[in-house]
């Protein structure tokens, strides 16, 4: 039966095992080291398991007393805490305004790359999630909805997208008038003199 059985000991603060009992032999253990294997309630000197004393008194030249049970086997750390992933923040989950005014503010900006329609589709996407920031956090003060720094971001996205739209028009018209201002006016008819 004992061939059969597999045991572990503790080496410090460590468990080690399993192990046959020939492959136990060749471990120095003292009667003091605690042992465990199937069958025994709780971690034990190997004083007090039979089988082992059996094996190991040949190295002792005192049979030391039987040393106490240990009441609980060798403290393992815990596992750490599952997280909760669905809200990583812990607070209540962002409203949908804010996370539209994200997205709108975000989208904004490479409509800009849109040849001939860019600043027509950027225009009202900017717009748009400048409105939905600003109800979105009016809604979180009031409401205490989560997800006001998501509308803040895209508010501040919004409003920095439609600068971009003032500053492309303003240069446009700047440019306009340059040009208009630099072309040559028409030249008189050349007159005839009447002699």
């Amino acid at each position: 039966m004992s061939r059969d059985l597999l045991y572990y000991f503790a080496d410090g603060n460590q468990q080690r095992g399993p192990f046959t009992l020939a492959q136990l032999r060749e471990h120095p253990l003292k009667p003091d080291t605690l042992v465990w294997r199937d069958g025994l309630p709780a971690w034990t000197a190997l004083a007090n398991v039979p089988e082992l004393w059996a094996v190991f008194a040949e190295r002792v030249v005192d049979a030391p007393p039987p040393v106490e049970l240990q009441a609980a086997p060798i403290p393992m750390a815990e596992p750490a805490p599952m997280l909760d992933y669905s809200n990583p923040a812990g607070g209540p989950p962002a409203s949908g305004l804010a996370i539209t005014s994200l997205v709108l503010g975000i989208i904004s900006f490479p409509m800009w790359c849109m040849p001939m329609f860019g600043v027509f589709l950027a225009t009202p996407s900017a717009i748009a999630a400048i409105v939905c920031g600003v109800v979105a956090r009016s809604h979180v003060r009031k409401h205490g909805a989560g997800g006001d720094g998501i509308a803040l971001a895209g508010l501040i996205l919004g409003i920095v997208n439609v600068l971009i739209i003032f500053i492309v028009i303003a240069m446009v018209i700047i440019a306009m008038i340059a040009l208009e201002r630099s072309a040559p006016s028409a030249a008189p008819a050349p007159t005839t003199l009447v002699e």
